[in-house]
């Protein structure tokens, strides 16, 4: 999000499930966002940071919203197929020789290439 006030608006006006669905279907970042690639990579970047440190097991917590799209994102999920996260549901992460992997509610692990 970039600008809150205008952002706020639109979530009022359309609900949080149409937000997310056309987050990950309309190329051109909704008013007030930021683009839905640019989001994911700043939350990647975050959580890789974290990763650097062997031997911890880091606990981020976010709302269902932003995992719904990062998940779709990060699996290339069609909109259609998007779950809503449950509660406490969550992604998990590591590195492993110079990927970020990731696996969620039983997909196939992926992975990203990781800059660190």
């Amino acid at each position: 999000m970039v600008d809150p006030e205008i952002a706020g608006r639109l979530f009022l006006e359309i609900g949080i499930y149409e937000l997310v669905r056309r987050q990950l279907a309309e190329t051109d970042p909704l008013p007030g966002m930021r683009p839905t690639c640019e989001g994911v990579q700043l939350l990647l970047g975050l959580v890789a940071h974290e990763l650097e440190n062997r031997g911890r097991l880091d606990n981020h917590v976010t709302h269902d919203a932003i995992l719904a799209v990062l998940v779709a994102w990060l699996f290339g999920l069609p909109v259609e197929e998007i779950e809503w996260p449950d509660y406490l549901d969550g992604l998990l992460l590591w590195r492993l020789e110079g990927r970020l992997c990731f696996s969620w509610r039983g997909i196939e692990e992926a992975s990203y290439p990781s800059s660190s």
